[in-house]
């Protein structure tokens, strides 16, 4: 209980002390870049180790899955006040009402953890490179909690993984978060790359419904390559399903084109969302 106590006093002394400076003083460029981006990855870790335990006391009560939607709000919860960085999510009740479902959302950089702690609901499950399972903390979290790993380098065990996951959809009524470019963009316009194909396997094996969410380009608030990290909002639009009933493997490269030209035309019509109350800040 002791140890506890000290892990619990620490957190809310780094809370604390990385929220007040980050209010209190207006940081220069580009000492606020790195300050903000200490504080993202401070509470990561944290929120990592939080769902260690989250996700063993989930597995234990027999729903593990159940530790990422803890583990990501506790991320979001800790890191939006510091950072004073929010996403809006727009037309959520489509989430709601469709499950299971494979959710194909697109990857712009590190930031894309805070819009997951956004938009995860109970019950969501988030696939993932194989090598982030040997991170500490972070991978152990995941392994808990039952993600989905994917190895990138090896098609014939993707595609068994895949059949695994489509039975664990149905079983579960389980949702699964896909960044399906494969990859960050980092990209300072409105940009999709072209997806990858497995998310669209995996919707057509488990009979379940695509779900594009399109994110608003936040190069405004959150890019890497020109040292940008300031206050603002961004906007995740929920796009209506795309129907895989009755659908084959032969319909996976049409299914694939149809989220993509969604997801694009979504975000440019998003892309002026929040962009005029960032511009001074």
């Amino acid at each position: 209980m002791g140890f506890l106590k000290s892990a619990v006093l620490a957190t809310v002394s780094i809370f604390a002390g990385l929220c007040g400076i980050n209010k209190v003083f207006c940081l220069p460029e580009p000492f606020r870049y790195y300050f903000r981006y200490f504080a993202c990855f401070t509470f990561l870790a944290i929120s990592a180790a939080y769902g260690v335990v989250a996700s063993a006391i989930c597995r234990l009560c027999g729903h593990p899955v159940l530790g990422q939607y803890l583990t990501a709000k506790a991320y979001y919860r800790m890191t939006s006040p510091v950072l004073d960085v929010r996403f809006r999510v727009e037309n959520d009740e489509i989430l709601k009402k469709n499950r299971p479902a494979v959710l194909v959302v697109n990857h712009q950089s590190e930031l894309d953890i805070l819009l997951a702690g956004s938009v995860f609901h109970p019950n969501f499950s988030i696939i993932s490179k194989k090598s982030l399972k040997y991170i500490p903390l972070l991978g152990w979290f995941m392994l808990l909690s039952d993600a989905v790993f994917v190895d990138r380098a090896r098609r014939e065990d993707a595609i068994a993984l895949f059949a695994k996951a489509a039975q664990r959809m149905k079983k579960e009524n389980l949702d699964i978060w896909v960044f399906a470019e494969g990859t960050r963009t980092y990209a300072e316009k409105p940009l999709l790359l072209p997806l990858k194909k497995g998310a669209f396997h995996l919707a057509v094996q488990a009979q379940a419904p695509i779900i594009p969410i399109a994110v608003q380009n936040y190069s405004h608030i959150f890019h890497p390559p020109t040292k940008v990290f300031s206050r603002g909002e961004a906007l995740a639009k929920v796009l209506d399903p795309i129907s895989t009933v009755g659908k084959t493997a032969a319909d996976v490269n049409s299914l694939l084109r149809e989220t993509q030209e969604k997801m694009e035309a979504a975000m440019i019509e998003i892309d002026g969302f929040g962009k005029e109350d960032t511009k001074t800040k």
